[in-house]
């Protein structure tokens, strides 16, 4: 039944296209085009590739940087509420704040096709890049001083990953419900963290289009995973919000099935990063911040993360899954502001 769903609504967009004198497969009608297909939009170059970026706020004021889910099936849209007034109070207030889609994410550039992706092997798309864009950024938008890192799902173990190769240069860190911190942890999981590892039956709807349409045809790819996931395939226990969805520019499915990349786990699919071998250079107070409805991503999780850091500490918000970061802003920069009045 789910295929079939999927099927007619993916058909029924491109039938109105073509019925509103639109060829469906020309570029950007089926999903806003990136940063190499628009000039107008905020871009950074860093490491070899082009990053859809903005910045709000002072960049006198210390930059702290916000790094979204995935890979591929998150952007930077969903921290877009997080800007916005609560209680007075606005992050830009005090800070510079850098929001940015990652490499084969959101309105970034693309890469690979879905043949590599499906061996992990998009040279492209590997944990080392994702290192080397985050450190061009830091070099760009704050060469001298210390920057704060919030992040979120993968976006978490991202910025871990910073802060394991570089703690020197991140003064505080804040991780909304992250995923595991090294393979050890992952690999103890009954399914992926960093991806959405859609496999079985929701491989079967995502990809009914594959067959028909060119491996590396990233249009057409991202809609039919973006059409998925918005018609029920996201997994339920991460308890999503069904009337106040998380929002994004557009799905990288090909960044989000080349999940970690060959330099993050072997050809048959085993974890094999480690982004707490220093951590325990790291000593200021990492804020932890955990919904209470995902079933995955628990406090209990959250612990084996904590253990390798020497100072966490961990702040609920209650009645939300793992789109807390969308559906309570409000709380979240409430928390966040604590934090780093205490810390900064």
């Amino acid at each position: 039944m789910q295929k079939t769903i999927l099927i007619i609504c993916a058909l029924a967009s491109i039938i109105l296209l073509s019925s509103c004198g639109k060829d469906p497969l020309e570029a950007n009608n089926l999903v806003p085009a990136t940063v190499d297909d628009d000039s107008a939009l905020p871009a950074l170059e860093v490491n070899n590739t082009r990053l859809h970026l903005e910045t709000f706020g002072d960049p006198n004021n210390q930059a702290i940087i916000f790094l979204h889910g995935g890979p591929g099936t998150g952007d930077y849209r969903a921290f877009t509420r997080m800007l916005e007034r609560y209680d007075g109070y606005a992050l830009t207030d005090s800070f510079f704040v850098i929001m940015y889609d990652q490499r084969g994410a959101g309105l970034s550039r693309r890469y690979g096709d879905i043949n590599a992706a499906y061996s992990n092997s998009v040279p492209e798309l590997s944990l080392a890049n994702y290192l080397q864009d985050l450190e061009g950024i830091v070099d760009h938008f704050s060469p001298n001083q210390k920057i704060i890192l919030f992040g979120h799902s993968w976006g978490g173990m991202h910025a871990m990953m910073y802060v394991n190769a570089h703690p020197e240069k991140v003064a505080a860190v804040i991780l909304s419900e992250p995923g595991s911190f090294n393979a050890a942890i992952e690999n103890e999981l009954a399914l992926g963290i960093a991806s959405t590892n859609l496999l079985g039956e929701a491989t079967n709807d995502v990809y009914w289009s594959h067959q028909n349409i060119s491996p590396n045809n990233h249009q057409m790819l991202d809609y039919s995973f973006m059409n998925g996931f918005y018609n029920g395939l996201g997994p339920d226990y991460y308890h999503f919000s069904e009337t106040d969805l998380l929002p994004i520019f557009r799905f990288g499915s090909v960044a989000s099935l080349n999940d970690l990349g060959a330099d993050g786990m072997d050809a048959d699919g085993v974890y094999t990063f480690d982004f707490t071998t220093n951590l325990s250079q790291f000593t200021t107070k990492v804020l932890f911040i955990n919904g209470d409805l995902n079933e995955i991503l628990t406090p209990e999780f959250q612990d084996k993360n904590r253990a390798y850091l020497p100072n966490s500490e961990l702040k609920m918000i209650y009645g939300v899954g793992h789109d807390l970061i969308w559906i309570k802003p409000g709380e979240h920069i409430e928390l966040v502001k604590n934090y780093l009045d205490e810390v900064l």
